[in-house]
C-alpha cells in the first residue's frame, strides 16, 4: 500500500470511527508536529501548528480533503472523457479524410470508365453459327464471363482456326478491359491490331483504345485519341467521345 493509500485508509477509518483513540491521538500529534510525517500525506505543516488545521478540527479537514480528492477524481476521468472524445473525433476524422482523398484521387478515371464502358454486342448469329469454333467462347462472352472467353478465343486465335483475326482480337481485347482484374496492356494491344488494319471494327477498337487508356490513367494519352475521335464527323463514336472529353474536365 503506498502513502496516498495509507493516508486516505487513515481518512476512512478516522470519519467512520474506527480508531482507538489512541491512534487518532497519535495521528494528530504527529500530523501537527512532524512535518515529514504529514509531508508524505501532502500536507506542509507553517510554523508550530499546521495553518490547514486552525479554526477547524480534525474531522471538518478531513471532509474537506476527501471532498477535495473526490472532486480530483471527477475532474481526471472527465479530462479522461473529452481526450477519449479528442482521440476517436481525430481518428474518424482521418479516416475520412483518407477514404475522400482515395475516393477523389484514384477513382475517377474509375468512375467515368465505368460510366462510359457498354459490354460490345456479340457477333450477329448467323457469323457465330458459320463457325463452331465460335459458339463456346461467345456463349462465355454473353453471360459476361470474361475468363473463360479469354481462355477459347486465346486457343483460336494461337492455333490460327479462325480467318477474321481482327475479329478474335477485338473481343479479346475487349475481354481483357471488362474483366473483373482487368489486364489493360493486353487490352490495348489487341485493340491496337484492330485499329491497325481496315476492317468492320477499326473505329469501334479505337473508342475502347481511349477508354483502356483511361481506365489506366493514361490520360494525355485517352485525350488525344477523344479529341481525333470528336474532330472526326464520320466516326460513329464523335459524340460518346466529345460527352467524355466534358467530363474530363
Amino acid at each position: 500500500m503506498n502513502q496516498q493509500d495509507n493516508f486516505e485508509k487513515y481518512v476512512d477509518e478516522y470519519l467512520n470511527s474506527l480508531l482507538h483513540d489512541e491512534e487518532v491521538k497519535e495521528m494528530e500529534h504527529r500530523l501537527e508536529t512532524d512535518p515529514d510525517f504529514a509531508r508524505q500525506f501532502g500536507i506542509e505543516i507553517q510554523g508550530p501548528v499546521d495553518h490547514h488545521f486552525q479554526n477547524k478540527s480534525f474531522e471538518d479537514f478531513f471532509r474537506n480533503y476527501e471532498i477535495d480528492y473526490d472532486s480530483q477524481l471527477r475532474n481526471q476521468k472527465k479530462l479522461r472523457r473529452l481526450w477519449i472524445t479528442f482521440v476517436l473525433a481525430t481518428s474518424f476524422l482521418i479516416v475520412v479524410l483518407v477514404g475522400y482523398t482515395i475516393f477523389v484521387g484514384d477513382s475517377k478515371s474509375d468512375m467515368l470508365f465505368a460510366q462510359h464502358f457498354e459490354q460490345y454486342e456479340q457477333p450477329n448469329a448467323a457469323e457465330i453459327h458459320a463457325d463452331a469454333n465460335l459458339l463456346l467462347p461467345f456463349e462465355f462472352y454473353k453471360i459476361k464471363d470474361y475468363d473463360r472467353t479469354i481462355k477459347e478465343l486465346e486457343q483460336l486465335y494461337s492455333a490460327a482456326l479462325y480467318e477474321q483475326k481482327y475479329l478474335l482480337e477485338f473481343y479479346l481485347g475487349l475481354s481483357y478491359l471488362g474483366k473483373k482484374n482487368p489486364d489493360l496492356e493486353k487490352a490495348e494491344m489487341y485493340f491496337s491490331k484492330v485499329k491497325s488494319t481496315n476492317n468492320l471494327y477499326q473505329q469501334d477498337a479505337h473508342w475502347y483504345l481511349a477508354l483502356t487508356n483511361l481506365k489506366a490513367e493514361n490520360l494525355s494519352e485517352a485525350k488525344a485519341r477523344l479529341n481525333a475521335i470528336a474532330k472526326d464527323g464520320e466516326h460513329c463514336y464523335q459524340n460518346q467521345a466529345m460527352e467524355l472529353l466534358e467530363d474530363m474536365k
